[in-house]
């Protein structure tokens, strides 16, 4: 899953503008999983959340991936997919802060950075630029975020030594995913900085 990199670099000039696609429907049913999956973490269903944030982080690659192979990329998804990243990813965040597992400043480095990246993508798009494309960085630390919340949970569920192991791999993880974040986050502020001059 990918912290909201609205890369204009990604949309086809053949994209379209339709709104009932298949990938979007993906979309969709990632954006109203996002209750049940706060839910299970805040309520300590541990088990029933590990399963859910698997199935649904996935849908990710899933709808890119119908996007493409069915045709029916569009300016709309371009948009819509991202933004449901964004709030699945910073809802979780919430959610395991609210069940004590993560401490605050790991939910601001996250929120911070995405909301860094909002208001440069929105400024973008006043002026008329086209943002940055997504890069690899950026998709890399978005993924390495997600993961570390996944292994967190299922370190919730683990035992012993696992438990243990999983909690230490979980910080590294979330580090790297957050440093890659913030530094594919410098590719939008020079698009910025270049607009603005």
């Amino acid at each position: 899953m990918r912290i909201f990199e609205p890369g204009g670099g990604d949309m086809p000039r053949s994209a379209g503008n339709r709104v009932a696609t298949v990938p979007n429907a993906v979309t969709l049913l990632r954006l109203m999983a996002v209750p049940f999956v706060v839910q299970a973490i805040i309520t300590g269903s541990y088990g029933v959340a590990l399963v859910l944030l698997v199935v649904f982080a996935s849908t990710d690659w899933v709808d890119g991936f119908l996007a493409r192979a069915l045709n029916q990329v569009s300016r709309f998804g371009a948009l819509f997919d991202p933004a449901v990243d964004r709030v699945f990813i910073v809802a979780v965040a919430f959610a395991l802060f609210w069940a004590d597992l993560v401490p605050l400043w790991a939910v601001l480095l996250v929120v911070v950075r995405d909301v860094s990246v909002l208001l440069i993508a929105g400024v973008l798009l006043v002026r008329g630029v086209v943002a940055p494309a997504v890069s690899k960085l950026g998709k890399a630390g978005s993924f390495a975020v997600m993961t570390a919340a996944v292994l967190l949970v299922a370190a919730e569920i683990a035992s012993g030594g696992l438990a243990i192991a999983l909690r230490y791999v979980t910080v590294g993880v979330f580090f790297a995913g957050v440093s890659a974040a913030y530094i594919a986050t410098l590719g939008y502020a020079r698009a910025l900085r270049s607009s603005v001059h």
